[in-house]
């Protein structure tokens, strides 16, 4: 039986929960931070987005762009309440469920989808459930393939609120258009590394012999991203409660923070990157887990 793979993830998620609660933000550019006095965009509200407001944008670059850009703080309890209904819509197509973050799951429905009507009758039942139960801002894009790699390459391309399915037979021409990253596992630091060596899509990255790879990346890599130039992934999800199998399933353990106001003090800079490299650093113990690389974005 082949796999049929979900990955359900809500658009423009806080700013939409915002947007929703808020009648007045209906509409309008949306730009949510941590708190009151932070200057870094968090989430991006549809509208802001089509400005080229997006995650990461500064609040002075923002208001460049869009003077009008309603800030508002971020309410992490208001929306981890929204993921919870989120959660629970979904696990009811099926018991194999994921929670990726707190706004992407994955879904496996294989065993499940004729009791629903088939594939497009699970993605009806869940937008229409999430209309009926959040309102109409918010909504998800929904990507489906026989992995979970592929489903959620495929939940990015019709977004917002789309659907979309990569199979065999149109999977590398989705993979061929992609951009290296838009694969998840392939971070920026090895995109950089990959175009220094002519590498730039991964229909060349397929083609290229792997010694080439390993002559630059060492022993680890070159397969892995051969796989991914496939599409390859055999992982199982790791449903809700279940602790990832041997420490395998979690790829990396990161920690971010954004400083109330822009800084050029090194003993601030400095001090915030030791209590994030110690925070990081305990959550890797703690996890059992060793690193091969350690990357730095400031």
């Amino acid at each position: 039986m082949k796999n049929v793979i979900f990955h359900l993830d809500m658009d423009s998620f806080f700013a939409s929960v915002e947007q929703q609660a808020n009648p007045k933000l209906a509409g309008k550019p949306v730009g949510v931070i941590k708190g009151e006095g932070r200057t870094c965009i968090i989430a991006a509200s549809r509208e802001a987005k089509k400005l080229g407001i997006k995650t990461g944008t500064t609040t002075y670059d923002a208001k460049k762009i869009e003077p009008k850009i309603i800030l508002v703080p971020a309410d992490f309890d208001k929306y981890f309440s929204v993921t919870k209904r989120f959660i629970e819509i979904c696990s009811r197509y099926s018991p194999d469920l994921e929670v990726f973050s707190i706004d992407e799951l994955f879904l496996n429905v294989t065993k499940t989808a004729d009791l629903f009507g088939g594939v497009s009758g699970i993605v009806c039942g869940i937008k229409k459930a999430i209309k009926k139960e959040f309102g109409e801002y918010i909504t998800c894009s929904v990507g489906i393939s026989y992995n979970r790699l592929l489903a959620k390459l495929a939940s990015d391309i019709n977004k917002p609120n789309g659907v979309f399915e990569i199979t065999l037979q149109n999977r590398d021409e989705i993979l061929f258009k992609a951009k290296l990253t838009d694969v998840c596992g392939l971070g920026s630091a090895l995109e950089k590394r990959l175009q220094n060596m002519g590498i730039t899509n991964f229909k060349t990255l397929r083609e290229v012999p792997i010694e080439f790879l390993e002559a630059s990346l060492g022993p680890f890599w070159p397969k892995e991203l051969k796989r991914l130039s496939y599409g390859e992934d055999d992982s199982l999800l790791t449903r809700v409660g279940d602790p990832p199998a041997g420490g395998s399933k979690m790829k990396s353990v990161s920690r971010t923070f954004t400083l109330y106001q822009n800084t050029t003090d090194l003993k601030i800079v400095r001090a915030t990157l030791r209590n994030l490299c110690e925070e990081a650093g305990w959550k890797v113990r703690k996890m059992g887990m060793m690193g091969r690389e350690v990357e730095v974005a400031i």
